[in-house]
């Protein structure tokens, strides 16, 4: 090689090591859809967008072994690609968009007639379970939920997603398995929180009975009307508690005020009231617990008139009082102010969902604190997937978690 061609040579090594390296984005996920069939199988269609000066993208599969996989352009055209390991290498030298459509059986498991799809996305999922299937459970709470013919579609916002489902259909032996379990799970959870729910369990035996005896249809009836006892019989509770508490808060406020008359009865009422909660007529002991309030409330100060000096001496304490402790127990009273709740300013973080957001609704609608049976019971979610929001909402320092008695209290942090 002559001088000249030597320096040929180095003048393009500098000029290729001058020129500006090329960094691979990551592909953009445009659009995710799965459906289920019935034997297990899930059809994937993931749509991708990637940069067409980037010679190849790594595209990580939802399942391992993929079945009549088909890897495509924005014109339908094959691209060449390889795969190992659930990781797809694209040749997308010249392509804006990535169309890949398979089979798989890795997303789905089952237990016992129970099929699961568990898995975590980074954008909103399109999911269509198997016609006539029936759907058991869901977390997150789906963006949208419509039939579509026989079947159940749902959009699944982005992120850790599980799906419950049985492929069975209403006046069957396993759907009516379905209803029995749940409504045995709801009076698990309720009684062991210590709330007696003996209507709810006499409910539960007669749609068993009904059950073994092969009328299905009537063991859904009875086992859907356990669930509702239940959930009611458990909001009771909750609503009786806090009635029970308020009431002994108003007869500890009268005391500190040195108002007596009616005190008595208040007490009574209220002793009435806890007895009827002991033994799970809670509706009853919220009623009586109420009236123990009222009675708390109109109370006053009483002064002995055995005399003239008497009369006297009250009519001085009285104009003391109006003086004095008027005012002090006025401004006992008066409540304290406090922040008022921004609600909006956790409604506008974009790392909430949508269930998140709508539990801090419902708080803030409940002047800023509730009971977390009741915040259950208005968000109509399942007692464990509740827990997990609240939970969440706590670790973003949103709520606050307190007990109240034998009360979960969620209250929103202002």
């Amino acid at each position: 090689m002559g001088r000249r061609d030597s320096a040929l040579v180095v003048a393009i090594l500098v000029l290729v090591s001058t020129l500006p390296i090329v960094k691979a984005a990551p592909p953009a996920p445009q659009s995710l859809t799965i459906e289920l069939h019935t034997d297990g199988f899930a059809s994937v269609e993931y749509t991708l967008t990637v940069d067409q000066k980037i010679p190849e993208a790594n595209i990580t599969t939802f399942g391992q072994i993929l079945i009549d996989l088909a890897v495509a352009n924005e014109e339908n055209l094959p691209l060449v690609y390889t795969l190992k390991e659930g990781v797809l290498r694209v040749n997308t030298l010249g392509t804006d968009t990535i169309k890949i459509t398979y089979s798989t059986q890795d997303l789905s498991s089952k237990d016992g007639r129970f099929w699961v799809i568990d898995l975590t996305t980074q954008i909103k999922t399109t999911i269509l379970l198997p016609a006539k299937a029936t759907l058991v459970e869901f977390d997150p709470i789906p963006e949208l939920m419509e039939s579509r013919g026989d079947k159940v579609l749902l959009i699944m916002p982005q992120g850790p997603t599980m799906i419950t489902y049985v492929t069975s259909v209403i006046g069957t032996r396993e759907y009516a398995q379905v209803v029995l379990r749940d409504a045995e799970g709801v009076i698990d959870e309720t009684k062991s929180r210590g709330v007696i729910i003996k209507p709810a369990e006499e409910l539960l035996q007669q749609a068993q009975a009904a059950f073994n005896q092969g009328d299905y249809i009537k063991a859904e009836t009875w086992g859907k009307q356990t669930k509702e006892t239940a959930l009611q019989i458990k909001a009771d509770h909750s609503q009786a508690s806090a009635r029970i508490q308020a009431a002994e808060n108003e007869i500890v406020l009268a005391e500190k005020e040195s108002r007596t008359t009616l005190i008595e009865e208040a007490k009574q009422l209220l002793a009435e009231s806890k007895t009827k909660f002991n033994f799970g007529n809670y509706t009853q002991a919220g009623v009586i617990a109420d009236q123990s309030s009222t009675k708390a409330k109109t109370s006053e100060v009483s002064f002995p008139t055995t005399s003239v000096v008497g009369a006297a001496l009250v009519l001085a304490v009285l104009g003391a009082l109006i003086i004095v402790a008027r005012p002090k127990a006025a401004k006992h009273r008066t409540p304290r102010e406090r922040k008022p709740i921004e609600v909006e300013r956790y409604l506008k973080r974009d790392d909430l969902r949508q269930d998140e957001k709508d539990a801090i609704k419902i708080i803030a609608e409940s002047s800023g604190e509730i009971p977390e049976a009741e915040l259950y019971s208005k968000l109509a979610l399942p007692r464990t997937t509740t827990w997990r929001l609240v939970k969440r909402l706590e670790k973003m320092g949103i709520v606050e978690i307190t007990k109240v008695r034998r009360l979960n209290v969620i209250r929103l942090k202002r």
